[in-house]
């Protein structure tokens, strides 16, 4: 099998079939975890979802593909797992700036 062909594919198919997955899934659950209700949950992941996947595909594109193409496999989940955690602390940091927003747009 072409290798070259086939990291170009999992890459492509991880850029445009995980990545929405995830956000949409980390905002929702981000929500939740934070003991607000399901409504608030979806309520927020429609405001946010759009921005959020533009980002990920900003910043995340070029560090997922040193992952895909130059880490060895043995390691990519690690990598990954480290990407994960600093994009996680970019979302909760997006996510309280929006709710700081919201808030002082109420008073």
């Amino acid at each position: 099998p072409d290798v070259k062909g086939k990291r170009i594919l999992e890459f492509l198919l991880e850029r445009f079939t995980f990545a929405p997955i995830f956000c949409a899934l980390s905002l929702y659950f981000l929500t939740i975890f934070e003991g607000k209700s399901p409504d608030q949950a979806t309520n927020n992941l429609l405001r946010m979802y759009k921005s959020v996947l533009t980002a990920n595909w900003r910043y995340l594109t070029l560090p997922v593909f040193l992952n895909f193409n130059f880490v060895p496999p043995m390691l990519r989940v690690f990598v990954s797992n480290i990407i994960g955690f600093f994009w996680v602390i970019y979302l909760a940091d997006k996510r309280r700036r929006a709710a700081a927003a919201a808030a002082k747009k109420e008073k």
